[in-house]
């Protein structure tokens, strides 16, 4: 995707996060499936944004900076690196499957609103410190 490509889909999420807001604040009384389109259309603006959003920051520091976008470069195409990346993933992926499964369990049991949306983001930002964890293990053991 070119940058101005990405520019518009940054946009779109942006205002996506903000419809998202805007709809959970005004229609309070929805019901059933309903209920959740304004949180999953915050989560989705969210999430698409930051990662367009680093994306065209990363971009713009490659543009003006080329010895380190060819020092970059070298490091995410380093085999090594890469298969650090990988043990640590399929370990993350493995204990994220345990912790999730017992949560999705409950909240389908325990109508508890915005408590299990907070529960369930807590545990993928710890999933997330356990991949940089192991990350920062292999590389000391390799």
């Amino acid at each position: 995707m070119k940058n101005k490509q990405k520019f518009i889909v940054l946009i779109t999420a942006i205002l996506t996060s903000i419809f998202g807001f805007v709809a959970m604040i005004i229609f309070k009384d929805l019901e059933g499936v309903y209920r959740v389109i304004p949180y999953v259309m915050i989560g989705v603006g969210c999430g698409i944004s930051g990662g367009i959003g680093g994306e065209l920051l990363s971009s713009r520091v490659k543009k003006k900076n080329p010895e380190l976008a060819e020092m970059i470069s070298i490091e995410q195409n380093d085999e090594r690196n890469i298969m650090i990346k990988h043990k640590a993933k399929s370990k993350v992926l493995d204990a994220i499957i345990w912790l999730l499964l017992p949560m999705y369990i409950g909240l389908a049991f325990v109508d508890n609103g915005i408590i299990g949306i907070i529960i369930l983001i807590t545990l993928n930002v710890l999933g997330v410190f356990y991949m940089s964890f192991l990350i920062s293990k292999y590389n000391k053991e390799m």
